[in-house]
């Protein structure tokens, strides 16, 4: 390897660099005219007026003007407004009224001298946006209260929060992303401020302890809290009440290349106690399989256990048995693990499944496959009508101490209306 270096090193002016540089980006952009100290020239004598003036990015009570010049400072002046002292080359102009017709100036200076006024292209502000007529009166988005929940329940209360407040929503999948999520209209700083997505575990949490940023007042969750979280629960003296208001179910996927499309019950408890270690016990290929665990705690790994193995098992059975690669901690994360592992298995929620992993529009029907369990494919129809064994109702949750007169509580009497099931019927989810 050999290292080069110009010899002999040199002292180098970085501010002066920087300072070049930043006029010139700044000049090509159009955005400004950059006046800086140290070797840079200042503009001297009469200067020149203005030209090139442009109106742009007009909204109902701002718009931007810009123009060309190289002045060390500008009077620009909007409607019957004072003029205003810059030094850049474009204005925000801010404070206006909705629909009204606007003239603007503006003119070079240079020390105590001027340049003539130049106007600018007139422009006239858009309307004010309609305001959301809410469904329950009272609601706003500062006494939206505060709401949090597992990954899959996100698109639900996003939902919920758009039909209460009048906003639009849709299904989209972001440039750059694999998974899908509920896109809405509501302002990013709502949505910063109101709608928590803690995971299982962390909005129990947040809702019995509190939490560092805002204490939720409303969580959503596919399983009702754990004995983790009620241990928790009695020793903050805090009771829940948890009340089902939508179906989703627990579901099995398997890697593409298991020959198996069904499982009975009693065949999963058997994998998941390592009873059972190839696929050929169960009717498929000679392939071992590879069973994946979600970690404890989470909405998926309590389901597991609540409703499939019915039967006790060993505490830390799963911990202690599955390898740290089989472990995984997160949703998304245990589908590509199934989908990548020959005599891979795995189990997720079917609403997570469907609407943010959409595996089918994504590549993944190469890769893995949804099991009937007991002979029943999980789809709407078998969670609506249960016959589908694992499925699981999913909870509004919120403490027996809340205030009964306060947003919250009407918002949580709301949704178990006919309009509250038709909003959870939106979210994709099956209303109870």
């Amino acid at each position: 390897m050999h290292l080069y270096r110009l010899d002999p090193p040199k002292t180098i002016n970085f501010m002066k660099i920087y300072t070049q540089l930043t006029h010139l980006f700044l000049t090509i952009c159009g955005i400004a005219a950059f006046s800086s100290c140290g070797d840079t020239e200042q503009p001297q004598g009469a200067p020149a007026a203005p030209t090139a003036l442009y109106t742009s990015y007009v909204k109902d009570v701002s718009a931007v003007l810009s123009w060309s010049g190289n002045a060390t400072s500008y009077e620009v002046a909007v409607g019957n407004a004072e003029a205003q002292a810059i030094t850049a080359t474009i204005y925000s102009a801010t404070g206006l009224s909705a629909e009204t017709e606007y003239e603007w100036k503006v003119r070079a200076k240079n020390g105590d001298i001027y340049s003539d006024w130049v106007a600018g292209p007139a422009f006239t502000t858009g309307a004010k946006p309609d305001v959301p007529t809410p469904l329950i009166e009272g609601l706003t988005l500062d006494n939206f209260p505060v709401m949090d929940g597992s990954t899959s329940t996100d698109p639900l209360v996003r939902t919920i929060a758009c039909e209460l407040l009048g906003y639009e929503y849709e299904w989209a999948r972001p440039m750059g992303m694999v998974t899908w999520e509920l896109e809405t209209m509501l302002p990013e700083s709502f949505i910063n401020r109101k709608i928590q997505c803690s995971q299982t575990h962390g909005a129990f949490i947040n809702l019995i302890e509190g939490s560092m940023w805002a204490v939720p007042e409303i969580i959503f969750s596919a399983r009702r809290m754990s004995a983790t979280e009620k241990e928790a629960a009695d020793f903050y003296g805090v009771e829940l009440i948890e009340t089902p208001i939508a179906l989703d179910a627990l579901i099995f996927i398997a890697n593409n290349d298991v020959s198996v499309n069904t499982l009975t019950h009693r065949q999963i408890q058997d994998i998941y106690t390592l009873k059972t270690t190839n696929w050929n016990e169960v009717g498929g290929n000679g392939l071992p399989i590879v069973p994946f665990v979600r970690n404890k705690n989470s909405g998926s790994q309590e389901l597991m256990e609540s409703i499939v193995m019915t039967e006790p098992i060993p505490d830390g059975f799963f911990e202690d048995e599955f390898s740290d690669e089989q472990k995984i901690s997160s949703m998304y994360p245990l589908v590509t693990s199934v989908e990548h592992q020959e005599g891979g298995l795995g189990y997720t929620v079917f609403y997570y499944l469907e609407n943010i992993v959409r595996y089918g529009n994504l590549g993944y029907q190469g890769g893995l496959k949804t099991l009937a369990v007991n002979g029943v494919h999980p789809d709407k129809a078998t969670i609506a009508n249960r016959t589908y064994p694992f499925t699981a109702e999913v909870y509004m949750i919120i403490r027996s101490d809340l205030d009964k007169s306060s947003m919250a509580y009407k918002i949580y009497e709301f949704m178990q209306t006919d309009i509250g099931k038709q909003i959870v019927g939106r979210s994709e989810y099956v209303p109870i």
